[in-house]
Protein backbone atom coordinates (compact mmCIF):
# COMPACT_ATOMS: atom_id res chain seq x y z
CA UNK A 1 0.00 0.00 0.00
CA UNK A 2 2.72 2.18 0.22
CA UNK A 3 5.31 3.96 2.55
CA UNK A 4 2.67 6.58 4.10
CA UNK A 5 -0.23 4.28 4.27
CA UNK A 6 -0.70 5.11 8.10
CA UNK A 7 -0.75 9.00 6.74
CA UNK A 8 -3.58 8.62 3.87
CA UNK A 9 -5.54 6.43 6.42
CA UNK A 10 -4.81 8.64 9.34
CA UNK A 11 -8.27 10.54 9.14
CA UNK A 12 -10.27 7.19 8.83
CA UNK A 13 -8.61 5.67 11.74
CA UNK A 14 -9.55 9.00 13.23
CA UNK A 15 -12.79 9.04 12.28
CA UNK A 16 -13.21 5.40 13.91
CA UNK A 17 -11.44 5.12 16.85
CA UNK A 18 -11.50 8.48 18.31
CA UNK A 19 -14.85 8.47 20.75
CA UNK A 20 -14.00 12.33 21.35
CA UNK A 21 -14.75 13.12 17.66
CA UNK A 22 -17.66 13.40 16.48
CA UNK A 23 -18.97 11.13 13.44
CA UNK A 24 -18.91 13.83 10.64
CA UNK A 25 -17.65 12.74 7.20
CA UNK A 26 -15.73 15.32 5.00
CA UNK A 27 -14.46 15.72 1.79
CA UNK A 28 -10.44 15.14 3.55
CA UNK A 29 -12.00 11.08 4.02
CA UNK A 30 -14.10 10.79 0.61
CA UNK A 31 -10.24 11.57 -0.19
CA UNK A 32 -8.25 9.11 1.90
CA UNK A 33 -10.91 6.36 0.77
CA UNK A 34 -10.48 7.74 -2.95
CA UNK A 35 -6.53 7.41 -2.65
CA UNK A 36 -7.17 3.78 -0.61
CA UNK A 37 -9.25 2.13 -3.22
CA UNK A 38 -6.71 3.35 -6.01
CA UNK A 39 -3.72 2.05 -4.01
CA UNK A 40 -5.86 -1.23 -3.97
CA UNK A 41 -6.19 -1.35 -7.76
CA UNK A 42 -3.08 -0.53 -8.38
CA UNK A 43 -0.79 -2.76 -6.46
CA UNK A 44 0.25 -6.03 -7.20
CA UNK A 45 -1.46 -9.40 -6.84
CA UNK A 46 -0.23 -11.15 -4.04
CA UNK A 47 2.08 -14.07 -4.34
CA UNK A 48 2.41 -17.99 -2.67
CA UNK A 49 5.06 -18.28 -0.46
CA UNK A 50 7.70 -20.73 -0.84
CA UNK A 51 9.50 -22.24 2.49
CA UNK A 52 12.57 -23.02 0.77
CA UNK A 53 13.09 -19.43 -0.52
CA UNK A 54 14.34 -16.33 1.82
CA UNK A 55 11.72 -14.14 3.01
CA UNK A 56 11.91 -10.13 3.07
CA UNK A 57 10.29 -8.54 5.83
CA UNK A 58 10.40 -4.82 5.75
CA UNK A 59 8.15 -3.18 8.93
CA UNK A 60 7.89 0.59 9.97
CA UNK A 61 6.33 2.35 13.09
CA UNK A 62 4.71 5.82 13.20
CA UNK A 63 3.43 7.58 16.08
CA UNK A 64 0.26 5.99 16.27
CA UNK A 65 0.27 2.82 13.67
CA UNK A 66 2.88 0.24 12.92
CA UNK A 67 3.22 -1.76 9.09
CA UNK A 68 4.88 -4.42 7.74
CA UNK A 69 5.19 -6.32 3.97
CA UNK A 70 6.45 -9.86 3.78
CA UNK A 71 8.43 -10.15 0.11
CA UNK A 72 9.80 -13.04 -1.40
CA UNK A 73 12.19 -12.70 -4.60
CA UNK A 74 10.56 -8.90 -4.60
CA UNK A 75 6.88 -10.02 -5.04
CA UNK A 76 4.76 -9.36 -1.98
CA UNK A 77 3.36 -11.80 0.24
CA UNK A 78 1.35 -10.28 2.54
CA UNK A 79 0.54 -6.98 4.44
CA UNK A 80 0.19 -6.09 8.15
CA UNK A 81 -1.49 -2.69 9.14
CA UNK A 82 -2.18 -2.02 12.74
CA UNK A 83 -3.08 1.13 15.02
CA UNK A 84 -1.50 1.05 18.45
CA UNK A 85 -3.56 1.21 21.53
CA UNK A 86 -2.20 4.82 23.17
CA UNK A 87 -0.42 2.79 25.67
CA UNK A 88 1.83 1.55 22.81
CA UNK A 89 2.05 4.86 21.18
CA UNK A 90 3.88 6.00 24.25
CA UNK A 91 6.51 3.42 23.66
CA UNK A 92 10.00 4.87 23.01
CA UNK A 93 10.52 4.51 19.36
CA UNK A 94 13.06 1.61 20.01
CA UNK A 95 10.30 -0.21 21.09
CA UNK A 96 7.77 0.75 18.74
CA UNK A 97 10.03 -0.50 15.82
CA UNK A 98 10.84 -3.84 18.32
CA UNK A 99 6.96 -4.05 18.55
CA UNK A 100 6.12 -3.87 14.65
CA UNK A 101 8.99 -6.38 13.91
CA UNK A 102 7.49 -9.08 17.01
CA UNK A 103 3.88 -8.47 15.17
CA UNK A 104 5.05 -9.08 11.93
CA UNK A 105 6.67 -12.35 12.87
CA UNK A 106 4.11 -13.35 14.90
CA UNK A 107 1.69 -13.23 11.75
CA UNK A 108 3.58 -14.77 9.64
CA UNK A 109 5.28 -16.94 11.91
CA UNK A 110 4.18 -20.41 10.30
CA UNK A 111 6.38 -19.30 7.17
CA UNK A 112 9.15 -17.22 8.65
CA UNK A 113 9.85 -20.20 12.11
CA UNK A 114 11.33 -22.30 9.08
CA UNK A 115 12.83 -20.18 6.69
CA UNK A 116 15.75 -17.52 6.32
CA UNK A 117 14.23 -14.20 7.03
CA UNK A 118 15.94 -10.68 6.22
CA UNK A 119 13.93 -7.96 8.28
CA UNK A 120 14.81 -4.68 6.62
CA UNK A 121 14.50 -1.80 9.33
CA UNK A 122 14.87 2.05 9.30
CA UNK A 123 15.93 1.83 12.62
CA UNK A 124 19.59 1.08 13.31
CA UNK A 125 19.56 -0.07 17.06
CA UNK A 126 17.16 -2.94 15.82
CA UNK A 127 20.19 -4.34 13.70
CA UNK A 128 22.05 -5.33 16.95
CA UNK A 129 19.19 -7.73 18.62
CA UNK A 130 21.68 -10.69 18.92
CA UNK A 131 24.01 -8.71 21.07
CA UNK A 132 21.36 -7.10 22.94
CA UNK A 133 19.65 -10.56 23.83
CA UNK A 134 23.38 -11.88 25.61
CA UNK A 135 23.75 -8.81 27.24
CA UNK A 136 22.39 -8.86 30.20
CA UNK A 137 19.05 -10.56 31.96
CA UNK A 138 16.22 -8.74 30.87
CA UNK A 139 12.28 -8.39 31.90
CA UNK A 140 8.90 -7.80 31.04
CA UNK A 141 8.13 -6.58 27.96
CA UNK A 142 11.68 -7.03 26.34
CA UNK A 143 12.10 -9.87 28.00
CA UNK A 144 9.11 -11.62 26.04
CA UNK A 145 9.93 -10.06 23.29
CA UNK A 146 14.01 -11.06 22.86
CA UNK A 147 12.36 -14.54 23.74
CA UNK A 148 9.92 -14.84 21.10
CA UNK A 149 12.54 -13.71 18.60
CA UNK A 150 14.72 -16.25 19.96
CA UNK A 151 12.07 -18.66 18.16
CA UNK A 152 13.81 -17.52 14.42
CA UNK A 153 17.11 -18.63 14.22
CA UNK A 154 17.41 -17.63 10.74
CA UNK A 155 17.15 -13.47 11.26
CA UNK A 156 19.86 -11.76 9.39
CA UNK A 157 18.92 -7.90 10.01
CA UNK A 158 19.51 -4.98 7.28
CA UNK A 159 19.84 -1.68 7.89
CA UNK A 160 18.10 0.72 4.80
Amino acid sequence: MGPDYADVARPLVDLTHNKDISLIWTGLHTKAVQQLKQRLIDFTTLQVPDTTKPFELYKDASDYAIGAVLEQEGKPIGFLSHVMNPTQQKHSIYDQELLALVTALDKWSHLLRVSKVTPHTDHQALTHLQQLQASKPWRGRTARWLDFLAEFPDLQFTYV
